[in-house]
């Protein structure tokens, strides 16, 4: 769109209307404005799926390599192939934002959010995310280049201020967002932390060289919760804050512009971006209400829901659309998949070479380690979504090696302390009986005034409801095992846990960090031990109040006895001495790669 087509539509809206554009409307959406044709925008996060405006595990999600993977294929033409699967996913789910690539660099060892990230060159993580960029916005869904900048450490994220020389900024941390403008992205995201003394959200940096100097032109998005003032925010070139609706700009910034604090131009410059990028998007309908007087505020949103379109996410299933958006695109999807795990996989040594192993010589192979029955396929955090299904490792190498060899499979120490909320494979629905467990909310008396079946005791988002008081999971666990099993619930506020109506926990748990990851993502567990039988059902009930401001984020959790980590491992080498070939699985676990609690002291990293 033209300036002169944007400024008119700027006209038509008087300051509290274009100052009510720049604050979301919800989590993940931004305002309606119907009489100039401007719909809800949806944003999602990525980088390495699209999981849509909630968390729910039964919205499943295509799941790419993790971006240190996708940096480590050197190859910017498959990297533009799964941008446009993203773009597809995107499409599938209502989605117009889509929050990646994350640009920042791996300066340290102890980051905790690597996995989202490229590499630590500068030049490698500014191709690749060019290319993810080109791939994403040729779907025509926008991409974001987050997080601007210098945004490379989880140790108090939310207040670090990175002190930086002006040669070191510009050749390592902006230079991959620079590569990102030049590739026409749509969106950068404002990071959490400072330089130089400037919190992002009012940094200079936003004019120049962001808009200035690169002549970027589209739409300055914060991290969520990441302005923090009124005015000097708005003086910023920083032009949308979320979430909302709450927030510190609203009727706080009218008044900032009535008196002077902030000049109407700078709104009005917001706004033009904004609506920008709704016409990029498709959220622009300059044929419908653009005449005639606006309607009132109470008339603003559409009633159809947050973006004004239905969900398909509702009604097709992962990859329905192929990478370049055509329909029946699930075999493609997959094809690309696997293609480009194949191309991020790097061989370092093979010594006597050993690999390929010829399965015609195998009769017995052990596989080692939790991470090949239980793999870590993604980060955790905000950047996670729910794939359609996984295959283990130990699974496909007993695939690939069946009626060859006998495989078999030893843990060796536990790698992780966190409980594991349960699942289809050891719970069941006590109403249905269907493998998952039964989600109620209940009301300040105790009475049920909703109740859903859900796929996992990890319910992050259930139901909104507003008279809904309390949080009930109540789940059927199968034990296989007998023995004194671990048992958790998760939660701020108020949480209780019974099993077969003992009561094993009831406690307040206090609110102890603003991180809104934290807050709403991992809840601390509290933990009991209760004896079980095998094959004799346990059930287990928790349930937590819903306090203001404590999230909504509820964990059922139950784990079987483990062996010490010297039995774990003296079988596992065991093992190892009576097979023709060993497989050792490494890596991470959802603590390791994302721990908001212990990112402050490097807890999680000190553990792997």
């Amino acid at each position: 769109m033209s300036i002169d087509e944007l400024d008119r539509l700027v006209e038509k809206l008087d300051l509290e209307r274009k100052v009510r554009l720049l604050t979301g409307a919800t989590v993940w959406s931004t305002h309606a404005e119907p009489g100039i044709g401007l719909r809800a925008m949806v944003t999602s996060d990525g980088p390495v799926g699209v999981r849509g405006e909630g968390w729910d595990e039964r919205s499943t999600s295509l799941t790419l390599p993790s971006a240190t993977a996708l940096a480590a294929t050197w190859d910017d033409e498959l990297v533009e192939l799964l941008g446009g699967l993203l773009a597809g996913e995107a499409r599938r789910k209502g989605v117009d934002v889509l929050l990646a690539p994350t640009l920042n660099l791996h300066r340290s060892p102890l980051g905790g959010r690597h996995f989202e990230c490229y590499s630590e060159d500068p030049l490698l993580t500014g191709s690749i995310g060019a290319a993810c960029v080109r791939g994403v916005q040729a779907g025509g869904v926008a991409a974001t280049a987050k997080h601007y900048v210098a945004n490379d450490s989880e140790t108090e994220r939310l207040t670090l201020d990175a002190r930086v020389d002006e040669r070191t900024l510009r050749e390592l941390y902006l230079a991959p967002f620079e590569a990102a403008v030049e590739a026409g992205v749509w969106v950068v995201m404002s990071a959490y932390n400072g330089v130089n003394g400037t919190t992002m959200s009012e940094s200079p940096l936003l004019a120049d060289p962001l808009k200035g100097a690169w002549g970027f032109d589209g739409v300055v998005v914060s991290d969520w919760g990441g302005v923090r003032s009124t005015a000097p925010a708005a003086r910023a070139a920083q032009d949308l804050a979320m979430p909302g609706p709450e927030g510190t700009w609203g009727e706080a910034l009218v008044a900032a512009v009535r008196a002077g604090e902030v000049p109407e131009a700078a709104i009005d410059d917001k706004v033009r971006r904004l609506l920008r990028l709704a016409a990029r998007v498709g959220a622009l309908n300059l044929t419908a209400g653009t005449s005639g007087a606006l309607p009132g505020p109470s008339a603003q949103e559409d009633p159809a829901g947050s973006s004004g379109r239905e969900d398909p996410a509702r009604r097709e299933s992962p990859g329905d659309t192929g990478p370049g958006g055509e329909r029946g695109g699930h075999e493609q999807a997959r094809a690309l998949l696997r293609r480009a795990v194949a191309a991020s996989t790097v061989l370092l040594r093979n010594e006597g070479a050993l690999l390929p192993l010829d399965p015609a010589r195998l009769r017995r192979v052990a596989v080692l380690g939790p991470n090949a029955a239980a793999p870590r396929i993604q980060g955790g955090g905000s950047a996670g979504v729910y794939p359609v299904s996984v295959v283990s490792p130990l699974d496909g190498i007993r695939e690939a090696l069946s009626g060859t060899a006998e495989v078999l499979h030893r843990p060796g120490p536990h790698l992780d302390d966190r409980p594991t909320p349960l699942g289809t494979d050891n719970a069941r629905d006590p109403l249905t009986g269907e493998p998952g467990v039964l989600v109620r909310l209940l009301d300040a008396a105790g009475a049920e005034i909703h109740a859903e079946h859900r796929l996992t005791g990890r319910i992050l988002e259930p139901a909104r409801i507003d008279a809904a008081v309390t949080v009930e999971i109540r789940a059927l666990l199968s034990p296989e095992v007998d023995g004194l099993w671990e048992l958790a619930v998760a939660g701020w506020g108020h949480v209780r846990l019974e099993a077969d109506g003992h009561v094993l926990v009831d406690e307040e748990v206090e609110r102890d960090t603003d991180d809104p990851a934290t807050v709403h993502l991992s809840p601390p567990y509290r933990r009991a031990r209760f004896p079980v039988t095998a094959g004799r059902d346990v059930e287990l009930v928790s349930r937590r109040r819903l306090d203001p401001g404590s999230g909504i984020a509820s964990v059922l959790a139950a784990d079987p006895p483990r062996r010490a980590d010297e039995v774990e491992l003296a079988a596992a080498v065991e093992l190892a001495r009576t097979c023709d070939a060993v497989v050792v699985v490494v890596g991470s676990t959802e603590e390791c790669c994302w721990c908001r609690r212990c990112a402050g002291t490097g807890t999680s990293r000190e553990r792997s």
